[in-house]
């Protein structure tokens, strides 16, 4: 993916090689030095809005970018990641995914885990991180992961008890401002973005998350499960 994307002209890392030491493989990329948006905002909340706007703005730029057939399609992602989860049963499962082949397609851009934490303020300006779940597909459904993000996510209980008090303070703000401000720059509409939330939510219980985020995106499943 990184190496798809380096012919654009988004502000990402540049990718040079893949290694091999012993029986593991790493890719070696340019080091960005500087402290992402998400730690600029938890350690000074008052830049909420402005991050916000950030975002959202770099958001549109990802979606406005022509990308190559070669990446990988979101919806075999998607139905990919919700077929390997061991929480949804297989009712479940069944139901989320024929919701999924219903939505309409796209051949966006889309960045896979856009949130704060991964926008690196740089000596050179702000750098995009994080591509390995690039792909292809609907742009609103990679909104529609960002919103999930902003509104479930949870700090780890290993991060200092201020920094988690001073994320639930911003949490608001990053996710109104972010969401009125891509509608507005997209001219797309909510339901449209909306409608992926089911599929984008289930695709996301595969990831290392905390346990009261998984609970909390399953309860949001089964309710929306019922009014399918």
């Amino acid at each position: 993916m990184n190496r798809i994307i380096q012919p654009t002209k988004l502000s990402i890392p540049k990718v040079f090689k893949i290694i091999q030491i012993d029986n593991l493989y790493g890719i070696v990329y340019e080091y960005i030095e500087g402290p992402s948006l998400l730690e600029q905002v938890l350690s000074n909340p008052s830049m909420d809005k402005e991050t916000a706007q950030t975002i959202s703005d770099l958001h549109v730029d990802i979606h406005n970018t022509t990308i190559s057939e070669e990446a990988p399609s979101q919806k075999l992602i998607y139905e990919r990641n919700i077929q390997q989860s061991n929480i949804l049963s297989n009712i479940m499962k069944e139901q989320i995914i024929d919701y999924l082949h219903k939505l309409p397609d796209g051949n966006f851009l889309c960045h896979g885990d856009f949130h704060p934490g991964n926008v690196i303020t740089s000596s050179n300006g702000l750098v995009i991180i994080d591509w390995m779940t690039a792909m292809r597909g609907n742009q609103a459904a990679d909104v529609a992961r960002t919103i999930l993000i902003l509104t479930f996510g949870i700090i780890p209980d290993s991060i200092p008890e201020r920094i988690r008090e001073s994320f639930n303070r911003v949490r608001c703000t990053l996710l109104d401002e972010y969401t009125n401000r891509y509608l507005h720059k997209s001219n797309m509409t909510i339901e449209q973005i909306e409608q992926w939330f089911l599929p984008v939510a289930a695709a996301r219980l595969v990831e290392r998350l905390p346990m009261e985020e998984k609970s909390a995106l399953l309860k949001y499943i089964k309710n929306q499960l019922k009014i399918l």
